[in-house]
């Protein structure tokens, strides 16, 4: 049997294992990781970019406008910023 490796493969294991040092670093379970990084954290940061774009767009006052969209842009970049911290000091600390 022919064992192929191509790069999707390198890459899915090399965030496997960035993930589980991630998890010998903060204690916390690699599926607690991946449900906070994968199924509350991403798509919470895509609705609120989508929220800033239709705010943006289909505000009626200039005021509320603005002021929705800084909201809902500077929450889902907090939320960017919540996943690639921790990956990037697990991968430093690789």
């Amino acid at each position: 049997m022919v064992h192929v490796v191509n790069c999707w493969d390198e890459l899915c294991n090399w965030c496997i294992l960035l993930l589980e040092n991630l998890c010998h670093l903060t204690g916390l379970t690699y599926g607690f990781i991946n449900v906070l990084f994968f199924c509350i954290l991403g798509p919470l940061s895509t609705l609120c970019f989508m929220g800033s774009t239709a705010t943006a767009m289909f505000g009626k006052s200039d005021l509320v406008k603005r002021r929705l969209t800084y909201v809902f842009a500077v929450v889902g970049l907090l939320c960017i910023l919540a996943i690639l911290f921790p990956c990037l000091w697990a991968a430093i600390t690789l």
